[in-house]
Formats: C-alpha cells, structure tokens, sequence
C-alpha cells in the first residue's frame, strides 16, 4: 500500500492518536521558540488551514472538477502520521478529515521529520494523476513529477520502496502561493 492508493476512513482511535501525536510536536515547538502553546497555535494554525485551503482550490481549477483527494504526512521516527480528506472536485467534504489534514500540515512546521502533500486526482476515464509537495517549515514546495513517483512508490506499512504504479500519471505539482490571493 503507498501513499497514493484509496485510503482507508480512520477509526476514533486512529484519529485521536494523530491529533495527540500532532499536538505533541506543536508543543514542543511552541517551546522550543518560547511562545506560550495557545498563542502559537493561534499565530500559526491559521496557515495549515490557508495552505489546505489553497490546495483544495488549486485541485478543483486546474482538475477541470474531477473528484480528488488530498493525503498529507509527516514521517515520524516511529511512524507514519497521515490523514486524508476527499473532494468531489469543488469543496472538501469532511470538515472533520479536513481538520485532521491541516492539522498534520501544521504539525509539520514542529515536527523535524519530512512531510509532504500528495493529491490524487480520478480522471473522466477511470485513470488517477498524482501530484505532491514537501513541506518544509508548514510550506508546501511544489515537486516534480519523477520526485512525486518515488515518493509514492514506498510501502508505507514497512517503508520499503516498491516499482511506481504504472496506471497513475504523475504531474509536476503546481505552486500554490498565488492562490493564496484567491482565498477569502
């Protein structure tokens, strides 16, 4: 299984885990820059939510409003850390995957192992094209394609690599930082 395939709903369990997981990272960069937790969530965590939200819009302009899902990650020493929210090809729709997913994106500017963004999108006919972006310091940074390809060619259950899938078309990923603009 990699990064790029269906996913599967997260349990209560699952959910709560990577929430405490992401909270714990926040808290200790919180710390590290000597901000109080709560005044640095409210400094930062509106930029995760601006980021997911520039993400969505750039997938449904330039997707021609083909249904897309959105996975972001950060690779913990021990673990995976992963949520994923789905889109019809216009709006997100799960407020509750939406807010797991900027919440992984914002733990991603605390927690010192690589993340990144990976967006699927399912063609008219049938076919999937797969996008992504590293996230360095909570900032997407737009990936090419034959990056994008090794990127989801690794088993994320073990962390092998593995051949890239050759159904799915791998596209350079687009900067999002003009989108920024468009949001309200």
């Amino acid at each position: 299984m990699t990064i790029n395939e269906p996913f599967q709903p997260l349990t209560a369990e699952q959910r709560n885990h990577i929430i405490a997981r992401c909270r714990k990272f926040i808290s200790l960069k919180a710390n590290l820059e000597g901000v109080p937790n709560k005044q640095y969530v409210e400094i930062f965590g509106n930029l995760a939510r601006a980021v997911l939200g520039a993400l969505a819009q750039g997938m449904a302009d330039l997707g021609g409003g083909n249904p897309f899902a959105v996975t972001a990650f950060i690779d913990a020493t021990d673990e995976r850390l992963s949520a994923t929210v789905e889109s019809d090809g216009s709006r997100l729709y799960d407020d509750t995957a939406s807010t797991l997913v900027g919440q992984v994106i914002f733990a991603s500017r605390a927690a010192y192992h690589p993340a990144g963004v990976v967006a699927r999108t399912t063609e008219p006919d049938g076919s999937k094209a797969v996008q992504a972006w590293k996230l360095v310091d909570g900032h997407p940074l737009p990936l090419p394609a034959s990056i994008a390809a090794q990127l989801c060619a690794v088993d994320v259950r073990t962390g092998k690599p593995q051949e890239p899938q050759r159904d799915i078309r791998y596209t350079d990923a687009f900067d999002i930082a003009p989108l920024f603009l468009r949001l309200p």
